[in-house]
């Protein structure tokens, strides 16, 4: 597998809400393939799908966070799938984890989150082809 990437997705129509303070938004726009990308590392790149900002973070720092965890799923609902081996995925409600699972071990990783994210939100890495994610910067 490839991807090391951390997909995070948090029930709000604000971009700034999904990410962490100290970034900021910029008016660069880019799709998925580039978004993903490591070359992206320290940005985050986040976009507006359906009722969710989906975060990409090609460094893979959010999952250890939980200030921001806790912080961004106030109120709302936040999903995050880490799609590496093994995989992640972790859903926070209202401040609060209510759960984390990770991938089995005869499982392909990247799949495995993939089938989470849309089994949980309804959105599939297909979706996220078809939108401009913005570019957050430190």
């Amino acid at each position: 597998m490839g991807w090391n990437l951390e997909v995070t997705a948090v029930k709000t129509d604000e971009l700034f809400l999904a990410v962490p303070d100290v970034f900021l938004s910029t008016e660069t726009t880019m799709s998925f393939e580039y978004a993903t990308s490591y070359e992206r590392f320290p940005d985050l790149c986040v976009a507006q799908v359906g009722d969710w900002a989906v975060v990409l973070d090609s460094g893979q720092r959010l999952s250890g966070s939980t200030d921001y965890l806790k912080e961004r799923s106030a109120g709302t609902e936040l999903h995050l799938v880490r799609v590496d081996t093994p995989a992640i995925a972790l859903h926070y409600a209202n401040g609060q984890r209510v759960t984390e699972e990770q991938s089995p071990d005869d499982e392909d990783g990247e799949t495995w989150a993939m089938d989470l994210l849309y089994d949980r939100i309804g959105i599939s890495f297909g979706d996220l082809w078809d939108v401009k994610f913005t570019v957050f910067e430190v």
